[in-house]
């Protein structure tokens, strides 16, 4: 992942717990996208998905949790190579110890 790159779908506050833990395991993240096109998480800028899935092909997408997003996952899937849901954000919080520990993740 670390590589290529990685993209995530949602800029909510599990997508910013999601960039937060990516950031630390110094994953490089392409991009931001969100329902909601120019909505900050971090210090990224939301894009839309349709900006989002122009770009893809040899990102890895990670969607975080938000509202049912079966029909985004499809186009996700179209787009690119891996998507992945945000159960690999819990698996890295669970077996990559770091300084953030204390929060309230879940």
């Amino acid at each position: 992942m670390n590589e290529k790159g990685v993209v995530l779908y949602g800029a909510g506050r599990q997508g910013l717990i999601a960039l937060e833990i990516l950031e630390r395991e110094k994953f490089h993240i392409n991009a931001i996208a969100d329902r909601e096109a120019g909505k900050e998480c971090g210090t990224f800028q939301a894009i839309s998905l349709e900006e989002l899935c122009a770009t893809g092909n040899q990102e890895v997408c990670i969607m975080t949790p938000g509202v049912e997003l079966s029909e985004v996952k499809k186009r996700l899937e179209k787009s690119f190579k891996m998507v992945l849901d945000y159960s690999i954000i819990t698996w890295m919080l669970y077996y990559i110890p770091g300084e953030r520990e204390d929060r309230e993740y879940f």
